[in-house]
């Protein structure tokens, strides 16, 4: 009788075992062929506006007479950034609003440099884009955690691009606002750790 419970219990430790190998396999699979997020893979359905790298934004009478104050919403508490009021802001307001400005200004290089190292194991970013007429840009504050002794904000990010050209983002069309989920990662300095589309 005990040598059958034996055998029921080392039946059923071993189907645990090879179902979590299987879980395991499958994980790892699809961590390794999963695409990575990505934001400028062109569409057929959208129509995209022609690619110049030396047009500047600024000239553009049109964009320029445009909302491009950047509103930022803390957890109901909200303010509209610009080159003037900047100083005053958080360093999560000036975070943003820094990010939004080098978009615009087309700075690939600078890009980067607003992201964690483990960022571009699951998403990748433009090598190059041209500048990006943003504008209408609302970013509010949605959720923090921690995790792994690091604090963490997730912030609903929406804006609209004039004439939009695909270099930066080729999911949306042009004066369309598709927000997207941006988490940050709070240290000694600001990072973004992902980001993720808003279905």
């Amino acid at each position: 009788m005990r040598t059958e419970k034996l055998k029921k219990v080392k039946k059923i430790l071993i189907a645990v075992l090879i179902l979590l190998a299987v879980l395991l396999v499958v994980f790892i699979v699809l961590k390794l062929f999963s695409p990575k997020v990505s934001f400028t893979e062109k569409r057929d359905d959208i129509f995209y506006f022609p690619v110049d790298y030396n047009e500047n934004a600024y000239d553009d009478i049109v964009y320029m007479s445009k909302n491009r104050e950047v509103k930022f919403d803390y957890y109901g508490t909200s303010v509209y950034i610009n080159e003037d009021n900047l100083k005053e802001q958080s360093p999560e307001a000036k975070f943003f609003y820094d990010y939004i400005q080098t978009v615009i200004k087309g700075d690939a290089e600078k890009h980067k440099s607003f992201f964690l190292k483990s960022f571009f194991a699951n998403h990748s970013i433009p090598n190059k884009f041209t500048m990006q007429k943003i504008y209408d840009v609302e970013i509010s504050a949605m959720t923090s955690d921690v995790k792994d002794g690091f604090s963490y904000e997730t912030y609903k990010v929406s804006y609209k691009i004039q004439e939009n050209n695909g270099t930066f983002r080729a999911d949306v069309s042009s004066n369309e606002a598709k927000p997207v989920a941006i988490t940050v990662q709070k240290g000694r300095e600001l990072k973004i750790s992902s980001i993720i589309p808003i279905l």
